[in-house]
């Protein structure tokens, strides 16, 4: 059976029967849906482990999943409706940066500089 914590989700808690533990792991998993941020942020944000927070935002999804109450549309229902699809591209590949060549000899001529100035 369905639960959050010790109450079935046939009978649905009212914000006053929810105990604050159960209302702080609805929160987080509203945070990480809403602004996407990472477990790690959500774990520091509410003072428990990042592997914490993914155990408790993957609990309330899998809770919110299984009721039926919410469903996403699949992908052949987006691809059968009649708004149009628009792709966007972008190229994040990696480009080498142009830098100056540093040669041995002027490292080492600056380091002794370096010596030099602080022993006297």
């Amino acid at each position: 059976s369905l639960a959050i914590g010790h109450w079935p989700l046939a009978t649905v808690p009212t914000p006053h029967t929810l105990s604050s533990r159960h209302l702080a792991q609805i929160l987080m998993t509203l945070e990480y849906l809403r602004e996407y941020r990472t477990y790690f942020h959500i774990g520091k944000t509410w003072g428990v482990y990042e592997s914490t927070a993914f155990r408790i935002v993957q609990k309330i999804e899998n809770i919110l999943i299984k009721s039926g109450m919410f469903k996403l549309p699949g992908k052949k229902k987006l691809i059968d409706s009649d708004r149009e699809l628009k792709t966007i591209v972008i190229d994040v590949t990696e480009s080498p940066i142009e830098r100056t060549k540093k040669s041995r000899k002027s490292s080492t001529q600056a380091r002794r500089k370096i010596t030099h100035s602080s022993l006297k």
